[in-house]
C-alpha cells in the first residue's frame, strides 16, 4: 500500500474491535506523515498506538495524533467528524498527551458532546446486552432522533 501526498488516502475497517485500527494507521502515519489526520471515534473502548515507549490509547483523537509529540517538526492538523461523539475533559488530556496546540485541533460543529446523562442512560438501558456504557450509544441515539436538547460542539463556546 502506498499514499501519495496531495491525495485524500483513506484506512477504512468495518470490523468492531480489536483489529488493530490504532497501531495500522500509526504505523502509516509515521511512515508518510500526512498533513492532516481525522476522526470519527466515539468513546468506546479506544483506538491503541505504540511507537518505541510512547503508548496512546485514543477516545477522541485519531491515534497518529501521537505522533505530533514524538516526531521532531511534525505537527499535523485533526479534523474531528461531525459524527464524532466525545467528553470535553477527554478531548483536553488527549491534545495534552500529545503535545498538541489548541489550533491544531479543528472540531466539526456539529460533533457530539457526550455528558453524564448520557451515561446514566446506558447504565440504566443496557443491562440486559454488551456495552461500553461509555455513552456513546445513548449520544448517538439523541442525535439520530432530532432530540432538541442534543449537546453538540456549536453549542459550547469553550470549543
Amino acid at each position: 500500500m502506498i499514499l501519495q501526498k496531495g491525495r485524500l488516502n483513506v484506512v477504512l475497517d468495518n470490523h468492531a474491535g480489536s483489529s488493530g485500527k490504532g497501531l495500522i494507521t500509526t504505523k502509516l502515519a509515521y511512515t508518510y506523515l500526512p498533513e492532516i489526520l481525522t476522526s470519527t471515534n466515539t468513546p468506546n473502548a479506544g483506538h491503541t498506538g505504540i511507537m518505541g515507549d510512547f503508548k496512546f490509547i485514543a477516545k477522541v483523537l485519531p491515534t497518529p495524533a501521537m505522533l505530533n509529540k514524538i516526531v521532531p517538526n511534525y505537527h499535523p492538523y485533526v479534523f474531528i467528524g461531525a459524527s464524532s461523539g466525545f467528553e470535553i475533559s477527554q478531548l483536553i488530556t488527549e491534545v495534552q498527551k500529545c503535545g498538541m496546540s489548541p489550533d491544531q485541533v479543528i472540531i466539526h460543529p456539529r460533533a457530539m458532546i457526550i455528558t453524564d446523562k448520557h451515561k446514566q442512560q446506558e447504565m440504566e438501558a443496557m443491562k440486559h446486552i454488551g456495552s461500553t456504557r461509555t455513552g456513546g450509544g445513548a449520544a448517538i441515539l439523541e442525535k439520530v432522533s432530532r432530540n432538541e436538547n442534543i449537546s453538540l460542539v456549536q453549542h459550547h463556546k469553550c470549543l
